[in-house]
């Protein structure tokens, strides 16, 4: 018989070498695992994953609380990370917009009421939009304070989307008697002159003004007829009615008027072609101020392209400027102070009589009434027709006389007819033009 002793090494020896065997095997194992599903794996082209679609299997709730919080997240990273001014007003707007957290909101938009750091930065009117007269938000800012802010502003752009987006926040916030809120909201539109609203957006302003004005009019007209008018009320219908009044003035002028912009984009396009002008070389100078002008409508801005270049000796004399003159032919001084003593003064007949048909073009371009196209128009009439030495000025004539038809001046639409009478006896400018040719070459 073995020993206790013998056995107990026995069995040791025994255990150590089970364990080995073990600690091998599974060592075999996980390595042919491994090997297995590399050699499956490899000639599979993985696919992105369509998060999309794992959202689609969630619970309705689940779904919007999981994109809410990624969409959070994702905001807030960029708010942090974000270095320059515009980048921090930009994504803390963002941010507060989707935030449900009214003080992370507050916090993320008072930071820039009323902080000289950010003044006169493009877009600041967003914070200020955000903060606006809601009743659910102990820290939001008064329509008064609102209003003060917008006339800091200087950038016509700004100044239109401030009272666009203020309105529509408005409109948004569930308030009662929506209407008359909108309605005095709008009110200080029309404590400005109508010029100054050169977008034709503003003219869906002025509608909203008008159509809920007459509306606040109408119920209180009505509480007035069953006798139920409260004080004053009856003086607050009548305020708004002749708001309404002005405020459809005003959406005609702008419908109508040459000097109002289609939309934003035709604006931001013309300030680009102010700066392109700016850059032009001189050689392209003329040309290039003569492009800006057929498509600028700010009468400012297009007199101040015109007066530079006539105070630039380079430019003075050459016969561009014509042109460049006949396209400021809506601005009464400049006509009376510059366009009038320059035809009186021009030697050469094509270039007067060039100028005239772009005059011609360009009141009628800007639908001038018929007493103004008379006021550009009537020192033609003073040019002795011995001196007009051609035809063709018959288009010129014949705009005079129908501007004098319609003003029923009989004794105009008399002289105007005989002179027409006396220009059939000339030649026609091409004809004159041949023969002034031949004798230029004798």
């Amino acid at each position: 018989m073995f020993s206790g002793k013998k056995t107990a090494t026995r069995h040791r020896t025994a255990t150590i070498a089970m364990a080995a065997v073990l600690v091998v095997a599974l060592a075999g194992y996980f390595v042919s695992e491994k090997v297995l599903r590399t050699a499956m794996l490899k000639p599979i082209k993985r696919e992105k994953v369509d998060f999309a679609k794992v959202l689609d299997w969630l619970p309705p709730k689940a779904k919007a609380e999981l994109e809410y919080r990624a969409r959070y997240l994702d905001l807030r990273q960029k708010y942090d990370e974000a270095q320059s001014k515009e980048d921090k007003l930009s994504t803390a707007y963002a941010l507060a917009c989707h935030t449900r957290d009214m003080d992370e909101h507050n916090t993320l938009m008072l930071q820039f009421i009323d902080n000289p750091a950010y003044a006169g930065m493009k877009n600041l009117y967003l914070p200020y939009m955000r903060m606006l007269h809601n009743p659910k938000n102990p820290k939001a800012i008064s329509i008064q304070k609102y209003y003060e802010f917008i006339n800091t502003l200087t950038d016509p752009e700004q100044i239109y989307l401030a009272w666009r987006d203020g309105r529509d926040r408005l409109g948004r916030l569930g308030l009662r008697d929506l209407h008359i809120v909108h309605a005095e909201f709008l009110l200080p539109l029309l404590d400005k002159p109508a010029e100054t609203y050169f977008f034709r957006e503003y003219a869906w302003q002025f509608e909203n003004l008008r159509n809920n004005a007459r509306r606040i009019a109408g119920d209180i007209d009505k509480r007035i007829a069953r006798q139920i008018v409260r004080p004053g009320e009856a003086e607050y219908g009548a305020r708004m009615k002749k708001a309404a009044e002005k405020a459809e003035q005003y959406r005609q002028f702008i419908q109508r008027s040459w000097t109002t912009y289609n939309n934003l984009r035709d604006y931001n396009n013309i300030l680009v072609r102010r700066a392109a002008f700016e850059k032009t070389a001189p050689e392209k100078k003329l040309d290039a101020a003569i492009a800006l002008l057929r498509q600028d409508r700010t009468p400012s801005a297009r007199r101040a392209v015109v007066e530079a270049l006539r105070k630039d000796p380079k430019f003075r004399d050459d016969p561009k400027m014509a042109t460049l003159y006949a396209l400021l032919a809506d601005d009464m001084n400049f006509v009376d102070e510059v366009l009038h003593p320059y035809l009186e003064a021009a030697k050469d007949p094509v270039l007067v009589y060039r100028t005239w048909r772009e005059v011609c073009k360009r009141i009628n371009a800007v639908s001038f009434s018929a007493h103004r196209k008379l006021d550009v128009l009537l020192p033609l009439m003073n040019v002795p027709v011995e001196k007009i030495p051609f035809r063709d000025y018959e288009a010129v004539y014949d705009l005079i006389e129908r501007c004098a038809i319609f003003e029923n001046d009989r004794d105009l639409v008399f002289r105007v007819r005989e002179r027409l009478e006396e220009l059939k006896k000339k030649p026609s400018y091409y004809r004159w033009n041949n023969e002034r040719k031949k004798q230029e070459a004798k």
